[in-house]
């Protein structure tokens, strides 16, 4: 397995409330045919941290994210900023965290290394419509930094972001499905719906849920997987949760887990089926009760692993739970999902680093 790291430790979150009878005219919002989410996401920087959270995240950018960028060779020579380096996920994982803790901090010295970071990627982008590093050829890092670009867009408003997103999902598009159950991009391919329908807020092109519709038809069927969970507490106690890499590891991969849980609210927001709200209430209440864990979480170190307080939980599955907590809240607007992401906030994200945001 390649190793990538994510930075964001800390997500800042800002909804504000939206119904069909009352919709709110100052930010993007879901218009027809997408169902009206019960609130709508602000954009980044629009809320200035202040407390607690500032104290965390003025430790975070004096912690990893502030000083990585200066000794970490995969960010040092990354492809992703023009150098001879790694170009797959690292780089924009890096950015995930760094874009939005430098504008809400107005941080100088790291919106310098955002500008340092974001003009090679602006500048990358191909007539067909792929961005990005030249030896890259997955689409996997592709979602990732797509999600940079919508957050660095939202934050400078710098058009080129936009022109960026569009070309890649036009590509996606106007090319074949390419979503293999035994890769990354396969088991992760619906978190392009993140940015897809906050572009398709944007700029109404319904190719872009074309596109996401194709995705969700074409790659690995997370609510079926709810339905039948196959990696419940049995197959743990069984020795039967695959340990491996291939199609069916992926599928007990904790951070895999954890991202998908909020794919089948994603398609409900385009298909209206409630079939898909249900698989995802269903779906937490399988991880608490095969893998649930105190502090809000379930276990994987670094595959699914059932309910002893012995077995860890990886930093980048508490990460990705959150961010799919807060896209549930956003769209279904259950205060349930408010009450995990908080429980997980105060308690299983700092325990799982440094109380400076040094180190894991």
């Amino acid at each position: 397995m390649k190793f990538y790291f994510i930075i964001t430790l800390i997500i800042t979150l800002g909804l504000i409330s939206c119904s069909e009878e009352s919709m709110n005219s100052n930010y993007s919002a879901n218009s027809f045919p997408l169902k009206p989410n019960a609130f709508i996401h602000l954009p980044v920087g629009s809320i200035t941290p202040a407390g607690w959270l500032k104290d965390q995240l003025t430790a975070q950018a004096n912690g990893l994210t502030g000083n990585l960028n200066d000794f970490w060779p995969d960010l040092i020579n990354s492809a992703w900023k023009g150098g001879d380096g790694e170009a797959w996920e690292r780089g924009p994982y890096y950015l995930d965290g760094l874009v939005p803790l430098a504008y809400q901090l107005k941080d100088e010295k790291l919106l310098k290394i955002v500008h340092e970071w974001m003009e090679p990627i602006l500048g990358s982008g191909r007539p067909n419509g792929w961005f990005g590093p030249e030896k890259n050829t997955d689409r996997w890092p592709l979602a990732v930094a797509s999600k940079v670009l919508m957050q660095y867009y939202e934050a400078s408003g710098d058009k080129r972001a936009l022109d960026i997103l569009e070309g890649y999902f036009r590509y996606l598009h106007d090319n074949s499905p390419d979503w293999p159950d035994d890769s990354w991009r396969g088991v992760r391919a619906i978190e392009h719906a993140v940015t897809g329908y906050a572009l398709y807020r944007i700029t109404k092109d319904t190719t872009i849920l074309n596109t996401i519709k194709s995705i969700f038809d074409n790659s690995f069927d997370w609510t079926g997987y709810y339905e039948k969970f196959p990696w419940d507490s049995a197959a743990f106690a069984d020795k039967k949760i695959p340990l491996n890499w291939k199609a069916d590891g992926l599928t007990a991969h904790v951070v895999n887990n954890a991202m998908a849980v909020k794919y089948p609210g994603l398609w409900y927001q385009q298909s209206g089926d409630e079939h898909y709200r249900k698989a995802v209430f269903e779906a937490l209440q399988k991880y608490d009760k095969n893998h649930g864990q105190i502090g809000g979480r379930f276990s994987g170190d670094e595959h699914l692993a059932g309910k002893s307080p012995g077995q860890g939980t990886e930093l980048c599955a508490v990460v990705e739970f959150m961010f799919s907590l807060q896209n549930l809240l956003e769209i279904i607007g259950d205060p349930a999902f408010g009450d995990r992401l908080e429980m997980l906030a105060f308690n299983a994200l700092p325990g799982a680093m440094t109380a400076d945001c040094s180190a894991h």
